[in-house]
């Protein structure tokens, strides 16, 4: 279904009569926000790709929890309704069959970041080099 462009991807929805639609990329590369914008599915939802206000009035919730959102934070201040998760707004299961690394005697650290290259950038280089340097 990726091959497909969003108003076909949305008529689609439509004809199977999906009735909650979960966005998961939001901003980030390849999104389909065209096509939520055509407003598809009759609730529509974010969740996980970007935990802020969405101000658009093509989604219906935004996903959260307590610790983004304290509560009696949002009704001013979001366009969608907040649905609060009761502990945590993303789940995390470690890779458990996989044996941690043995500890370093010795040597420089290696520091490595999981992130959108650009967002690397010279300040933030510095910034880590300073942790790094820190005692």
């Amino acid at each position: 279904m990726l091959a497909c462009n969003d108003a076909d991807l949305a008529g689609q929805i439509r004809q199977d009569k999906i009735d909650v639609l979960i966005d998961l990329a939001m901003h980030m590369a390849q999104n389909r926000l065209l096509m939520f914008a055509r407003k598809p599915a009759p609730v529509q939802a974010a969740w996980l790709a970007y935990p802020a206000e969405l101000v658009w009035n093509a989604m219906d919730y935004r996903i959260t929890d307590r610790f983004m959102d304290p509560e009696g934070r949002d009704a001013p201040f979001y366009a969608e309704e907040s649905i609060c998760l009761p502990d945590c707004w993303s789940c995390y299961d470690p890779l458990s069959d996989i044996p941690p690394a043995a500890p370093r005697a010795v040597g420089p650290i290696c520091f490595g970041s999981i992130n959108n290259p650009c967002k690397v950038n010279e300040p933030l280089l510095r910034l880590w080099s300073r942790v790094l340097h820190s005692p």
